[in-house]
């Protein structure tokens, strides 16, 4: 470069400063005091910092803000999974409770069929000598309608007729049913 060159480029102007630090006055170009080294300008220092303070700041909510997030994720798919587990519960008692009335309609079947029989049956000298109206079965010894883990159910009936005073007697019938098939089975007597 030619001295022209260098008159031509703009040069750092010499300004006379006093330390803020130390308190020494000098006329210079730098930006430290060049007693002790303070930096002339206050600012900078401060920027940089409100800077770093504003980023560090701006992590943490993002931080927070996203542990919040995984927190509702977690919360929400324990609601989903409770509302999964509910709605398998309420599935499983409507098929229990369908069973039960299958069970219910094997039974009502069973008493049918037992009436029928003994109105087949009737003869007035004979061992069914009253006619039958109607059939009623209980559960004996387990298998009723509402143990769903039985295989079959045994049942004690009553073939009943209607005596002279308005009272019901019968004959006495045992029958069984198997759960699975609805096959049903029955004996006069016990």
């Amino acid at each position: 470069m030619s001295e022209n060159d260098e008159a031509a480029q703009p040069q750092p102007e010499a300004v006379t400063r006093a330390c803020r630090k130390c308190s020494a006055v000098s006329t210079t170009e730098g930006a430290f005091c060049p007693q002790c080294g303070t930096p002339f300008m206050r600012g900078q220092n401060k920027k940089g910092r409100r800077r770093l303070v504003a980023l560090v700041a701006a992590i943490l909510v993002l931080a927070l803000a996203g542990g919040g997030a995984a927190y509702a994720f977690k919360e929400k798919s324990d609601r989903d999974a409770a509302a999964a587990q509910a709605d398998r519960e309420r599935a499983a008692k409507r098929a229990d409770d369908a069973k039960r009335a299958e069970r219910q309609e094997y039974v009502k079947f069973l008493e049918q069929t037992i009436t029928k029989d003994a109105k087949k049956d009737y003869d007035p000298d004979g061992l069914i000598d009253k006619k039958v109206k109607e059939t009623s079965c209980t559960a004996t010894g387990g298998g009723s309608v509402d143990d769903l883990t039985a295989l079959t159910g045994t049942f004690e009936c009553i073939a009943a007729h209607t005596i002279k005073d308005g009272t019901m007697t019968g004959f006495r019938y045992s029958g069984t049913i198997d759960w699975n098939t609805g096959d049903v089975t029955w004996k006069l007597g016990g």
